[in-house]
């Protein structure tokens, strides 16, 4: 048997749930049926991250460590590329139309799939009505951001 760890995203808060189960598709309809007490009011929920093991023991204590302050830094970077995927996906399809050459022509495309995930957060945000960008991933972006100018800055130098 299969024991999965999982973690879902609530679409009401934007915060994060981690649980272990042998049956996910199950667990995961439990949630949402508002059949969990600890997440009853953070419905609709999204798979976002899930892992396997092999042994109920090891999966309680991969849950539990996944619940700590290091592992939920853990999960935020191992999720990183699905929470700035569009972006990513976005620059990737306009360079594949484009081709461009140069630096200075590839950084346009990056400010051009950059903005396309912009768009879409925002139209998102304003049809649903909730923030996209948390405190939580709004520290991480800005953080990466003074991280980027203090590299540029050296580089310059």
């Amino acid at each position: 048997m299969i024991y999965y760890i999982y973690i879902l995203q609530s679409e009401r808060d934007n915060n994060f749930y981690t649980g272990y189960t042998s049956d996910l598709r199950k667990r995961i309809n439990e949630h949402n049926g508002g059949n969990v007490i600890s997440t009853k009011k953070r419905t609709p929920l999204k798979l976002v991250y899930f892992e396997g093991c092999l042994s109920q023991k090891d999966a309680i204590h991969r849950e539990k460590y996944l619940k700590t302050s290091w592992g939920k830094r853990y999960i935020k970077n191992r999720i990183k590329n699905y929470l700035t995927g569009l972006a990513e996906a976005s620059t990737k399809d306009i360079s594949q139309a484009v081709k461009p050459k140069n630096f200075k022509k590839n950084k346009k495309v990056a400010h051009q799939g950059g903005n396309v995930a912009k768009v879409a957060r925002k139209e998102l945000e304003a049809k649903t009505g909730k923030n996209v960008v948390s405190p939580v991933n709004a520290k991480t972006i800005l953080g990466e951001s003074k991280k980027a100018k203090k590299i540029n800055t050296k580089n310059k130098q």
